[in-house]
């Protein structure tokens, strides 16, 4: 049941080879970049997702976005969240960041806590472990 990842063309070959396990490679940024040569043999479906993916970033970029975490943008995103969408391998029950939402001191915590991390590219121990 949760191993259907495994499965996935991008799993395999030249683009997990490229790619590795995190995606933080250099053939990564250039798929960002719209500059990679996909490989002959890659999946059809996997490359129009990778470009799709490679299209938004530009397009994201282009609206200038500074890639800031706000707090509104935290607390919209866990106000209208469902509780039983997902658990946490850290043991933070997905009830806590909800809760959190509601209280501008702890979302302007959260918030820092993960912008801290995503713009220093070091993800926090917690974020490197899947619930599987």
């Amino acid at each position: 049941r949760f191993s259907l990842g495994k499965r996935a063309a991008i799993s395999h070959g030249k683009l997990l080879e490229d790619l590795g396990n995190l995606g933080d490679t250099a053939a990564a940024r250039r798929i960002l970049e719209g500059t990679y040569e996909f490989p002959e043999d890659a999946d059809p479906a996997t490359v129009l997702l990778l470009k799709e993916l490679a299209r938004m970033a530009l397009e994201m970029e282009e609206e200038n976005d500074d890639g800031w975490l706000t707090v509104p943008e935290f607390q919209d995103y866990w106000k209208k969240a469902k509780e039983r969408t997902s658990s946490s391998y850290s043991g933070r029950h997905f009830g806590h960041y909800k809760a959190a939402s509601k209280d501008d001191f702890l979302s302007a915590l959260h918030t820092g806590n993960i912008n801290l991390a995503t713009h220093r590219s070091r993800p926090l121990d917690r974020w490197r472990k899947g619930v599987t």
